[in-house]
């Protein structure tokens, strides 16, 4: 097998070398930031070895599969170059690849071709023409000069040289130059065809009056770092957040943050206070922008899932360019995706990107927010993938209410939280995340096939329905009183929680009701002024009325235990069968026919889901149980429930949620 012998020192030049065959003599991992992983490889031609080229993120499992072991030769579709500090001694240019196909495993080679010497920059002095794979390349001739008089455009050779940056493969184009003596070159250096590089033809002037112009170059993101005093990146949005309040010991301000993505990689990019204002309108998901003069810093993992060791903070220096041509080059969005199965065992509050098949769909439930007093709606949704693991995913708002579960579509989530309660996890979908149904990608292709041909009649093992924890659906494995209390449940740090089928016993009837604030978001109880006014001492305002809740102390209990829990008020009217304005003007006007909704409503079962915690009261510490959810029973789900347990006991079949 022969390889491109000369293309390395073509492609070290700047010249655009299509599928050089090349050979891997080795790889080494970075030590980065977080979690992110990045290879370097030893590559040859059979002429020259170089250790300046690195392997995009997304090929990392061919290095862990053992894909790339050494000796392996490859054929290398498509890559970038760029020009970077190389430790103050001057500059280097790095190469990233991007596609690479195997042409012979290592294992069949078994030996280094050729006798490789190590590429330097002396190497470059003399450029070379484009090489072709299996042969050995001949310099290109020089062009003649035009006489002087009368000049006239000299020829591009096949393979351009250069000190500037370079592309190939055929999702970016040549950036075009006019013959004839370049003109002064930035101060920055490096750019690429199609995503990179690609000189823009007409001047745009974005924030900070940054003008663009045809030699105005770009480095790939996955070649940026903090070492670097000066770069230039142009990429795609893939993600906005909204503007946000911050606040702490230095101060207070706003905040959002917008996701870039280019071939190479992505990048998350944060705009604080003034910047925020400056940049909030301009930015636009989907649009491309190129962004310069920022400040770089170690990613925290902790809140982004992006494949990259480092983020980009705007400062009052940095430039935000929008570019009004549109590359086709530049990718849309790039996913991370775990396996469901790798939730398991991953810290609650981190970042991560999951595909799966909605396998169940909870009902939308609405709460009151502890710390913000704020009415909100939530919705379980459990989906599953090719790993036989099920997990909750927890939508919000607007997007809990209108989610259409028709035909079991695939949801893919960029940017989703795990949650943990009690050893049980789910994913939740922040503001910041990215969520989308049916996508049209191979991933969701290839889930929607499997799940339709065998997937759906599959066993999974449910990550979310944990006895002692959950995200608060009434998906939960219901357990009885008596198990609750033997597990101990709410005696930890957090709360529990737990489901469980009960009959109301006793409901206390005396201050099941109070008179609370009607301000918006506010439910504190108001007190009487005694002249046809209601103060609430938390906004510090009176009020002509107020707005009656419900607060319910209630006896439950089922075959085994009984418990005195605490209801509040959507799920005490569920249970009361009135509202909370019927209760009081019942109270009123009819004090019997109130008592008797609180009698019609003993004995009668529901599934409820509890919170368990122990709380301290005057030094003493007691467990109080509050219902977090109530539900009419759904007798065939709950027969199914029972029927599943059967066979768990008796061994007839494996209990599938």
């Amino acid at each position: 097998m022969e390889l491109s012998e000369g293309a390395l020192n073509a492609i070290m030049n700047g010249a655009q070398i299509d599928t050089p065959i090349m050979q891997i003599l080795g790889s080494k991992k970075i030590s980065g930031a977080g979690d992110s992983e990045r290879y370097r490889l030893l590559v040859s031609d059979g002429v020259h070895v170089n250790s300046f080229a690195m392997l995009a993120t997304q090929l990392n499992d061919m290095i862990r599969n053992g894909d790339l072991a050494d000796n392996t030769i490859v054929r290398i579709k498509r890559y970038i170059t760029s020009v970077v500090p190389n430790s103050g001694k001057g500059e280097k240019r790095v190469m990233i690849i991007l596609d690479v196909e195997v042409v012979a495993s290592g294992a069949d080679v078994g030996n280094r071709i050729g006798n490789p010497v190590s590429w330097t920059p002396e190497s470059a002095a003399a450029p070379t023409a484009a090489p072709t794979p299996s042969s050995t390349p001949t310099p290109a001739p020089a062009p003649t000069p035009a006489p002087a008089p009368t000049p006239t455009p000299t020829p591009t050779p096949p393979a351009r040289a250069s000190n500037g940056p370079s592309t190939n493969g055929p999702s970016a184009a040549a950036p075009s130059h006019r013959p004839g003596p370049s003109p002064q070159k930035p101060a920055y250096n490096g750019g690429f065809g199609g995503g990179y590089g690609q000189n823009i033809r007409s001047p745009n002037k974005g924030m900070g009056g940054m003008e663009l112009n045809a030699d105005t170059h770009t480095h790939p993101i996955a070649s940026v770092t903090p070492y670097q005093n000066k770069w230039v990146i142009k990429a795609r949005c893939t993600m906005k957040t909204p503007k946000r309040s911050w606040s702490n010991s230095k101060g207070d301000g706003t905040l959002f943050s917008f996701d870039l993505t280019d071939e190479s990689g992505e990048i998350r990019v944060t705009a604080f206070r003034d910047q925020c204002e400056k940049f909030f309108d301009m930015i636009e998901v989907g649009k491309v922008y190129m962004v310069s003069k920022a400040t770089l810093k170690t990613a925290n993992k902790r809140f982004t899932s992006l494949n990259n060791d480092y983020e980009i903070n705007l400062n009052n220096d940095s430039l935000v360019v929008p570019v009004h041509e549109d590359d086709a080059a530049l990718p849309q969005i790039k996913f991370n995706f775990s396996p469901l199965s790798d939730i398991e065992n991953m810290e609650a509050n981190v970042s991560v990107d999951v595909i799966g098949v909605v396998k169940s769909v909870g009902d939308v439930f609405t709460f009151v927010a502890r710390t913000s007093n704020r009415e909100m709606k939530k919705r379980d949704v459990t989906i599953v993938d090719k790993s036989n693991t099920a997990v909750n995913l927890t939508l919000w708002g607007e997007q809990a209410e209108n989610f259409d579960a028709s035909n079991q579509p695939v949801i893919a989530v960029k940017g989703g939280r795990v949650n943990e309660f009690s050893g049980a996890k789910s994913i939740s979908i922040p503001g910041s995340a990215l969520f989308q149904i049916n996508p049209d990608m191979p991933e969701a292709h290839q889930l929607k096939g499997w799940f339709d041909d065998e997937g759906s009649a599959a066993n999974f093992k449910s990550i979310s329905n944990r006895v002692g924890g959950g995200s608060g659906g009434m998906d939960g494995a219901l357990i009885t009183l008596k198990e609750a209390r033997n597990q101990n449940l709410g005696n930890g740090v957090k709360p529990d929680y737990y489901s469980c089928k009960a009959s109301i016993i006793m409901i206390k009837t005396e201050n099941a009701m109070y008179k609370a604030c009607p301000g918006e978001n506010c439910n504190k109880k108001v007190v009487d002024q005694h002249n046809g006014m209601w103060r609430c001492e938390k906004c510090n305002q009176e009020y002509h009325e107020y707005k009656p809740r419900l607060l319910l102390s209630l006896s439950v209990g089922d075959w085994s235990d009984h418990t005195w829990v605490t209801m509040f008020q959507e799920n005490a009217e569920l249970i009361l069968g009135q509202t909370s304005q019927e209760m009081d003007q019942l109270l009123q006007t009819n004090p019997d026919a109130y008592q008797q909704v609180f009698q019609r409503a003993t004995f009668k079962s529901f599934t409820f889901r509890m919170r368990a915690q122990v709380q301290t009261y005057n030094d003493e510490q007691k467990l109080k149980t509050t219902v977090y959810n109530v539900k009419k029973i759904d007798h065939k789900a709950y027969c199914a429930s029972l029927l599943k347990q059967l066979k768990e006991f008796s061994g007839m079949g494996t209990v599938t949620n």
